[in-house]
């Protein structure tokens, strides 16, 4: 494949409007610099991966996805495996977008995004490994097999990881898990409902790279009392109170020591994940992606 661009786009993704737009995409980025634009249309879960995987890349400068977090997903796990790093621009035509809105694309129009995107630079993104499966957003765990619905602000504010610890709010008895924690330098043991590893370095303007992500496990119910852990300037580490456990770190071993009594379900960029026992590990700028740096991200969005 010779070509300077690579468009992926998921024609279901979101409202699915985004074809409509298809020829704008186009417009805008082959006429600059008189480049070459390749498009692959994504039609079921994982072709993208698979793609990625097979096809030559030695003359793409930057990959651009229209979709959501699962096909971002698909995409870096293909290029991390293959040891290639392309920058990679991610367009606001999902569901719920949370990924790209963390990267500062928040309009809701796609025109906005596209000039966004072509005039802004790559910075480097922390990548996380879980078991051998790369994420870019949130790795997450609870004792529930099936999902409760979410509001928005739930799913922009925190990812993919509030699909599951919200749904949690939902069922006062969820049997909680005993997990053992571990990063390089702490341990600890305990029933928790739910724990979540977030990229939390996107969450604050401007964004950063630090190699590491935080941990947060929880023994309550309800997610509503524990999202300021998450914000990315709460300072304290460890047993930080009512039961909560934060960590930030670049290693961490997690394991369910009542497994006998039902796997805990896991949740990586918002598809399925590994089983425990988890190691996750944190590779520093690993990949770059574009950022708008005018728009908000993370948890400036919802102060």
């Amino acid at each position: 494949m010779v070509s300077d661009i690579l468009l992926i786009y998921n024609p279901k993704a979101g409202d699915a409007n985004f074809r409509f737009s298809l020829d704008r995409f186009i417009e805008l980025f082959s006429d600059e610099k008189h480049r070459q634009i390749c498009v692959f249309r994504s039609t079921m879960a994982g072709d993208a991966e698979k793609y990625v995987n097979e096809c030559d890349l030695t003359f793409v400068s930057s990959i651009f996805i229209a979709g959501g977090t699962g096909t971002v997903n698909e995409v870096v796990n293909a290029l991390m495996k293959r040891d290639i790093h392309i920058p990679i621009g991610v367009i606001p035509a999902g569901t719920e977008n949370e990924f790209a809105h963390k990267l500062g694309f928040v309009s809701k129009e796609l025109e906005d995004n596209f000039q966004a995107l072509r005039d802004m630079d790559p910075i480097p993104v922390d990548i996380g490994c879980a078991n051998g499966q790369y994420f870019v957003d949130s790795f997450t765990s609870g004792t529930l097999n099936s999902l409760s619905k979410v509001s928005t602000d739930a799913k922009n504010t925190f990812g993919s990881m509030a699909y599951y610890v919200m749904g949690m709010t939902s069922i006062r008895n969820a049997r909680r898990m005993k997990l053992c924690i571990e990063t390089r330098e702490k341990r600890y043991t305990g029933f928790f409902s739910y724990f979540a590893v977030i990229n939390t370095n996107l969450m604050t303007v401007p964004r950063s790279s630090t190699g590491q992500f935080t941990l947060v496990a929880s023994k309550n119910n309800s997610f509503n009392g524990d999202s300021h852990y998450f914000n990315p300037t709460y300072g304290r580490t460890g047993v930080v109170e009512n039961g909560v456990v934060r960590l930030v770190s670049d290693y961490f071993h997690i394991t369910q020591l009542d497994a006998d009594e039902g796997k805990a379900a896991t949740c990586i960029d918002g598809d399925m994940g590994p089983d425990l026992p988890l190691k996750i590990t944190v590779e520093r700028g690993a990949m770059e992606f574009f950022q708008n740096g005018r728009g908000r991200a993370g948890y400036n969005n919802h102060k």
